[in-house]
């Protein structure tokens, strides 16, 4: 986590999303395991490597903590949107909200799926 950090503060943003997914996947029992996951795949967006964050999400949507599970999902949707493929976004957006109702990516979800003006 550490590294990571650095490796941020020195803008070595591919360095560190590598850094964090090693991390997740070394230890996946980790509390710092599904952050770790999320932030790579978010990195991995931001510098245009969705192959990476598919990979990253994927994981962390199938952590068995149910918020964890709940924002893979969501980022999910996220890159299938994004990707044009409205249905499998649709079907991500809906797990989302399914396994955790109360988070505050089931409310990005649903209002990414039922209104126009989602910001």
């Amino acid at each position: 986590q550490r590294v990571a950090l650095l490796l941020e503060r020195n803008a070595q943003w591919n360095e560190s999303a590598q850094q964090r997914l090693e991390l997740a996947q070394r230890f996946p029992q980790s509390d710092l395991a599904a952050d770790a996951l999320e932030r790579a795949g978010i990195s991995f967006v931001r510098q245009g490597q969705p192959a990476q964050a598919l990979l990253a999400f994927q994981q962390l949507s199938k952590k068995s903590d149910s918020t964890s599970a709940a924002r893979g999902s969501y980022w999910l949707g996220r890159l299938a949107q994004d990707g044009g493929e409205a249905q499998a976004s649709q079907a991500m957006f809906t797990q989302a909200m399914q396994l955790a109702p109360d988070s505050y990516e089931a409310a990005r979800a649903a209002c990414l799926l039922y209104t126009s003006r989602c910001v």
